[in-house]
């Protein structure tokens, strides 16, 4: 079940969506400017808008305060916004085009980028060209726990206490 509440009026919000609004391909959420953004790269983006924050936005933002950011950005493998990510299997387009394109600027414009797809990343091998981007960029991937296949885990089901570790995926 997602649990929505309202954003605080700390907590300036942008968000990039389709024309539908079916498809979410950028959420950024500041609460203090003068600390550094902390990226998500998360699995699909669930119910969270402009106007609500989900349960996982919350979890990201919490764990982001603990680990001394100022804000968060995230972005997903799939653009497809559903809480089921079970749907992703029989949509007949679970991301846009152009999501990577998002992913890649989002990954460029990080400070630090926190991988947290779970196991399901691995489904169509969505994590893969992410995976490679980093390589080639030569950049540091970071995870908050690993699951018992070494993905990252999805930060939802994690303490908001969780430090952020170095992944080494490579």
């Amino acid at each position: 079940m997602v649990i929505l509440r309202p954003w605080k009026d700390s907590e300036i919000v942008d968000a990039v969506f389709d024309e539908t609004k079916k498809h979410r391909l950028h959420l950024i959420c500041e609460w203090n400017a003068d600390l550094p953004l902390c990226l998500f790269i998360l699995l699909n983006p669930s119910t969270a808008d402009l106007e609500q924050c989900d349960s996982t936005l919350d979890r990201c933002i919490k764990i982001a305060m603990n680990n001394g950011f100022g804000s968060i950005g995230v972005v997903n493998l799939f653009s497809l916004r559903t809480p089921s990510p079970n749907d992703l299997l029989t949509a007949d387009v679970r991301t846009l085009p152009e999501n990577i394109d998002f992913i890649k600027q989002a990954i460029d414009d990080a400070e630090i980028i926190v991988a947290g797809w779970g196991e399901k990343g691995s489904w169509f091998n969505a994590s893969f060209p992410i995976l490679k981007y980093l390589v080639d960029q030569q950049l540091d991937l970071f995870y908050l726990d690993l699951n018992k296949y070494g993905l990252p885990k999805h930060p939802l089901y994690l303490s908001a206490d969780t430090l952020i570790k170095a992944y080494k995926f490579h």
